[in-house]
This record gives C-alpha cells, structure tokens and sequence, in this order.
C-alpha cells in the first residue's frame, strides 16, 4: 500500500535527522547521509587524491567538535531555550514535552538530553510515524487516524512554534552541513504539518517582554538579557553574531554568557561612540529574521500565524532598538 509506503518513509528520515541532531555526524551515520543528495553536497570536503571515496575524506574529529560547537556553544537546540522567557532549560514547557511523551505512549532514546532538544522531538514523530504505518498496513483505520493526531498535536503545540527561529539561527551560523539539515527539518516538518491538515488546538503566543525604556533601572545589562531571550527579542544571538558585531566596529566583547557578551559589546560600544552602528548592525540581523519568516508564511500558509507572532515581537524589538539610537542609552543603573 503506497500510503503506508510513504509514512513509514517519512519515519525514517525522522529517525536519521534526530541522530543527527543528537549525535552529529557519525562513521555509523555517514552512509545514509549519503543517501540524502541535499546532506551529502553540504558535507566538508578535505583535500583528497583523484578517485579517492568520499569516505576516506570523512574526519569523525572534526565531525564531533564541529557538532558541540554549533549546539553546544552557539546555537542551543531546545524548546525552552526559544519559548520560555527565561530563555533555559527546564521548567514548565520541558515537562510539558515530558507529559506529552507519556501521553503518546512514546519512550525518549537514553542520550542524556532534555526532552525539549529538537533531536527528542524528531524521535518522537518517528515513533509517531512508524505506528501509523504499522496501523496502516494492518488495516485499523482508527488507529492510524490517532497516531496522525498525537503527530499534529506535536507539530503545532512543540515544534512549529519555535523552528522556524532555530532554523534562522543555524542558517546565519554557516556551517553548511547543519544549515541544509535545518533546512530540509523545516521543510519536512511545514510539508508534514500541511499534510495533516486541521488548526493548533490554541493559539501561539509569547510571553509578554518587560517594559525596559521606560523603566529607570534600566541598564545595557537588562538590555542585553532581553536582546539574547528569544521569546523577547523574535530572534536568536548567537556567541559567534554577537562576536562579529564586535569585530565589525573593533571593540572588545569579552567573555561569559551571551548576554554578558553583549552587555560588554554595548558598553564598549558606548565607550567608544560606536553605540549608533551597533544598533544598526543589530537592526539589520532583525531584519534578516523577518525576512526569513515573511518567505517562510509565504511559501507555507500552515505557518502564517505562528510567522506573525515572532514578525511582531520582531517589531517591538525594531522600536526599541530605534528609541535607544535616538535617545541614547543610560548605564548609570547597571
């Protein structure tokens, strides 16, 4: 039966892209990325001689370390981190993913990961997937149907939310492999969810920010905690934007935490009347993101509302950012 067929396909390549969010790319992966012509074109190449396979080029070293530094360092793969808006692991929407598990009766691989990681999510659907076709081939027509449900209800309630950010931020990291694996997640995961049909059972919010400007103990710290908050800011700062926007104007940024990164990039900044082109700069990264979530609503209309949502607090971040570089900033409260 093609139907079975063609979900039961779709519950692999979930099974393959969750290893590879948990893992990276490993000896054992490598085979089947290579199956995947999108995966294989984006994989390092390491000088090699003619005729030499692909394979020999393949440096599981390099594989590994380039794996932690992208979600390790730079871009952290978790539903909380984008959604709370304390911008950390745990809490309420980490067991809220937790309960949802039970409910689908589905068991989280033992990788060490919070059940929120994109990897655990894609595992998840792959289990999802695999029980529907097996319904399928077996002829319960119910049971099929609610497998697609549990699937819908994970699409919209824990992963459409937030992916399209995560993916705009694994993008403007550049490394090419990962980029094209978030990439075809997205795409896979707006295909799947159109598929399914039907609406979010609520609609998505955020939490509301803080009043900053109009709060006098206001200070380039709490600015910068709001500007690396997701759910905040409808964006994510990575270490390595943040050190760019450092370099571009020749400033130090120090060290620590993201927010302490650009805590010290603002306060340089100001030191050095450098503070108007930063906002600039930062201005444009906004920009980046908003354009990347108005083609996302346009080619997919699943994503429309959950687009509009970040393209707003995408705004209010804009405004801010626009009446610092008119009023300046005081640092006298930090």
């Amino acid at each position: 039966m093609l139907a079975d067929r063609l979900v039961l396909a779709r519950s692999h390549t979930y099974d393959l892209f969750s290893r590879l969010y948990l893992h990276g790319l490993t000896p054992e992966l490598l085979p089947y990325v290579l199956e995947v012509p999108e995966l294989a074109a984006a994989l390092p190449r390491v000088p090699q001689p003619a005729g030499a396979a692909i394979t020999a080029a393949f440096e599981a070293d390099r594989a590994a370390a380039d794996h932690y530094q992208l979600f390790g360092f730079e871009v952290f793969p978790f539903q909380s981190v984008f959604l709370d808006e304390t911008a950390n692991l745990g809490g309420a929407i980490t067991q809220a993913v937790l309960d949802f598990y039970r409910q689908a009766g589905f068991a989280p691989p033992s990788s060490g990961e919070s059940p929120d990681h994109i990897g655990m999510h894609l595992a998840c659907l792959s289990f999802l997937c695999a029980a529907e076709a097996d319904a399928l081939e077996d002829g319960l027509a119910d049971q099929a149907a609610r497998m697609r449900a549990w699937q819908r209800r994970l699409l919209y309630e824990h992963l459409l939310p937030w992916l399209p950010v995560f993916t705009q931020a694994v993008i403007h990291y550049g490394q090419p492999f990962y980029a094209a694996l978030a990439e075809m997640t997205l795409d896979l995961i707006l295909e799947h969810a159109a598929g399914l049909g039907g609406r979010p059972a609520a609609p998505f919010v955020l939490p509301q920010p803080p009043e900053l400007l109009g709060n006098q103990k206001t200070g380039l710290k709490q600015i910068a905690a709001y500007l690396v908050t997701p759910a905040y800011s409808g964006c994510f700062l990575s270490r390595a934007a943040i050190s760019r926007l450092a370099r571009q104007h020749k400033i130090p940024r120090g060290f620590g935490a993201r927010w302490q990164l650009l805590e010290n990039t603002l306060r340089a900044a100001a030191g050095f009347d450098a503070l108007p082109g930063v906002l600039t700069d930062l201005r444009a990264e906004l920009d980046q993101s908003a354009a990347a979530y108005q083609a996302l609503a346009a080619e997919y209309p699943v994503v429309v509302d959950i687009a509009q949502v970040w393209l707003a607090r995408l705004a209010e971040t804009q405004s801010l950012l626009a009446q610092m570089q008119a009023a300046g900033v005081h640092t006298s409260h930090d």
